[in-house]
Order: structure tokens, then C-alpha cells, then sequence
């Protein structure tokens, strides 16, 4: 993709943290796992909107926002 090496950087990083609000091994959020996933989400949308900026109206990019942390807690909370 044509997108500057900071950018590139920026999402790599974004991406890598993707599922910290979660503990896998004891399948359970963490303690602040919905802030986590809220956090991430905002600044996916904020790295959304840098690389439309990037590659301009050639390309048609949509964001979708992590819910782990939202469905968890409803299950549980539905239990």
C-alpha cells in the first residue's frame, strides 16, 4: 500500500495490541478490559481517517470497532 512508514508504524502497533483488554488463558476480561477496547477503537477510527487522508478517494475504507469486551459483559451479565 502507499501509505508514509510512520503510518504504517502507527498501525502495526495499533494492531499488535489488539486484544490486551482480554485474558485468553483465563478467558475473562481484564480489569479494565471495556476501557481498553473502547481506547483502541477510538484511536482505530483516528488511524482510519490518516489513511483515507494517505490514499485519498481511490479507496473505500471502513472501520470496524472491536465489541469482545461489550458481548463478554453482556453475557455474563445476562447469566
Amino acid at each position: 500500500m502507499p501509505l508514509a512508514e510512520e503510518l504504517k508504524d502507527e498501525l502495526e502497533k495499533w494492531a499488535m495490541k489488539y486484544g490486551e483488554w482480554f485474558d485468553m488463558e483465563k478467558d475473562v476480561l481484564v480489569l479494565n478490559g471495556v476501557e481498553l477496547e473502547s481506547n483502541h477503537n477510538k484511536e482505530g477510527l483516528i488511524l482510519t481517517e490518516k489513511v483515507k487522508d494517505e490514499l485519498g478517494e481511490n479507496y473505500k475504507l471502513t472501520f470496524s470497532p472491536a465489541e469482545m469486551a461489550k458481548v463478554t459483559l453482556l453475557l455474563k451479565n445476562s447469566l
